[in-house]
């Protein structure tokens, strides 16, 4: 590959780049994340998931909420429990709708 051609192809890349970064920040401000936002203790968790501790810390790893610290320490990803919560809330008015319905 030429000088020229490297250069080139850093430039294409470079601007890929650029497009990947402005639709994350597109993608991040649709959501409302809070990228500087510290993970969640079970407690926190339970109280947005309104539920149990206890049934966080069981099933937290399955729902994919959970981030393993090690040394048995685990919290959970905020972002990742307000998806859970906005799935179980979607699931729950079609469940209520196909009770309507049928």
């Amino acid at each position: 590959m030429s000088q020229t051609e490297r250069r080139t192809l850093l430039r294409r890349l470079t601007a890929h780049m650029q497009h990947v970064a402005a639709a994350q920040m597109l993608v991040t401000d649709l959501l409302d994340v809070q990228s500087e936002e510290p993970l969640w203790d079970a407690k926190q968790t339970a109280a947005v998931l309104n539920m149990h501790p206890d049934t966080v810390r069981e099933r937290g790893a399955e729902w994919g909420i959970e981030s393993d610290l090690g040394d048995g320490i685990h919290r959970y990803i905020p972002e990742a429990v307000r998806s859970l919560r906005e799935r179980r809330r979607d699931a729950a008015r079609a469940r209520l709708d196909g009770r309507r319905v049928g």
